[in-house]
């Protein structure tokens, strides 16, 4: 276990760097689904570079990552990789873009590794071992109550998927204290996992979650599907729920 926080440790440190080097510049933006979906070259680069630390060291292993999709050669690890999660904040310079590494064993959160980059922070878990920010141990918030709860969410990627986001967020606005979107869904699952936020809500992809997910769990919080059962991260779509455990039953009556 040591070694596999190691070496994901040095592919989101690698990773950032490339990130880093590029912030400020003039990137061509890409889209691929939509307008609301889109990929530059830093994006690419910050995925080789994960990719090629990954394989040297674990080339048995299976690698689901957001642009190069899956390389299941029938391993019980299965590597997920968000190698730049924001790239419309980073386009416009604006700070919470994010590099994520989770690893699941047995299709299960095992490990996970989170780089902000744009302020070098670093956030990581692994099972049993607790939830640590630059080597500090953290913990998720201690609000009780929904009413007195900052929550965040995301969008999809598609304008009828959006209205379903909408949708669902007028549900939360008559229940939370503050609900807000803009940041990225990395982001946003740190934010909770250190206690700053106490809710987050997305449809999303396994590699929007798979670090996060792990990491809230180990600082106390939980993470769920829609309907309260544990999520499958087989699953090319997840309808999530992570929050400090305390509210979690409550988002969840708000969102019926």
């Amino acid at each position: 276990m040591a070694e596999f926080l190691e070496v994901a440790k040095q592919a989101v440190l690698e990773a950032s760097n490339i990130i880093r080097s590029k912030s400020g510049k003039n990137e061509e933006v890409l889209d691929k689904i939509s307008r609301f979906d889109i990929v530059t070259q830093v994006d690419l680069d910050s995925e080789y570079k994960i990719l090629e630390i990954i394989r040297a060291s674990f080339p048995g292993h299976n690698i689901l990552s957001e642009e190069k999709g899956l390389s299941n050669i029938g391993s019980e690890f299965t590597w997920v990789i968000d190698p730049l999660d924001g790239t419309a904040l980073f386009t416009a310079g604006l700070p919470d873009y994010c590099v994520a590494i989770g690893l699941l064993k047995n299709n299960e959160p095992y490990l996970g590794v989170i780089s902000r980059v744009e302020t070098s922070e670093t956030y990581w878990a692994q099972v049993g071992q607790g939830a640590f920010k630059n080597g500090q141990r953290i913990h998720v918030s201690d609000v009780d109550d929904l009413s007195r709860a900052v929550v965040f969410s995301d969008y999809q990627n598609t304008w009828e998927q959006r209205v379903q986001d909408l949708n669902r967020a007028e549900l939360l606005l008559k229940s939370v204290k503050t609900l807000r979107s803009g940041t990225g869904s990395v982001s946003s699952l740190a934010y909770l996992a250190e206690g700053k936020i106490s809710g987050f809500t997305h449809v999303c992809k396994p590699w929007d979650f798979a670090a996060g997910a792990i990491i809230i769990k180990e600082a106390g919080g939980k993470v769920t599907n829609l309907n309260g059962s544990e999520p499958d991260w087989t699953k090319e779509r997840l309808d999530l729920v992570a929050s400090n455990g305390l509210i979690h039953e409550q988002i969840l009556e708000a969102l019926k």
